[in-house]
C-alpha cells in the first residue's frame, strides 16, 4: 500500500504543514479553507533525506517505529502478520502470522503489549513486545482500520 519513505515524506508534510500554522497570530486567524485566493495558497516541497529497504509484498496497515525496529502489522487474507523489522536493512527479525481467516490491521504499542486490529473479523489481538506470544483477545463492533 504505502511504502515507508512515502509514510515518511508525508510525515515530513504534515509536519511542515502543522509548523506554518503554529506561527499565526490569534489577531490574524487563518482564512477558511478555500477561500483563499489562488495565487496566495501555499505550496509545498518536500526532499527524501533517507531511504530504508522493506519488503515490497508486505501490504503495511500498522507501523510503529520502537528501538530502532519497525514494528508492523500486514494485512492481506493468507498472508497477514505483525512483524519485527531491522530499519537498516529491511530483514524480518521475527514475525508472528495470523490465522488465514483474519486481515491484520492497525497495531500499536502499549507498554510492553502490541494490539492488533483486525479488518472485518470484529477481533483484536495481543500480543509481548518481547516475543510476540499472544497474550489475549478482544472484540469490537465495526470495521478494524488504524490503531493509535
Amino acid at each position: 500500500m504505502f511504502s515507508v519513505k512515502s509514510l515518511i515524506g508525508a510525515a515530513l508534510i504534515i509536519g511542515l504543514s502543522l509548523m506554518r500554522g503554529a506561527g499565526q497570530s490569534v489577531t490574524n486567524p487563518p482564512v477558511a479553507l478555500g477561500s483563499e485566493p489562488a495565487d496566495q495558497i501555499p505550496v509545498y516541497s518536500y526532499y527524501v533525506v533517507q531511504s530504508w529497504p522493506h519488503d515490497p509484498r508486505a501490504f503495511t496497515q500498522g507501523l510503529v517505529f520502537h528501538d530502532g525496529y519497525l514494528l508492523e502489522s500486514t494485512g492481506r487474507y493468507g498472508d497477514s502478520s505483525v512483524r519485527r523489522v531491522e530499519l537498516s536493512s529491511g530483514k524480518v527479525k521475527k514475525r508472528e502470522r495470523l490465522d488465514n481467516k483474519f486481515f491484520g490491521e492497525g497495531l500499536t504499542l502499549l507498554g510492553d503489549k502490541l494490539y492488533q486490529l483486525t479488518w472485518t473479523a470484529h477481533k483484536g489481538f495481543i500480543y509481548t513486545l518481547k516475543d510476540f506470544s499472544k497474550q489475549g483477545e478482544f472484540p469490537y463492533e465495526f470495521e478494524g482500520w488504524g490503531l493509535t
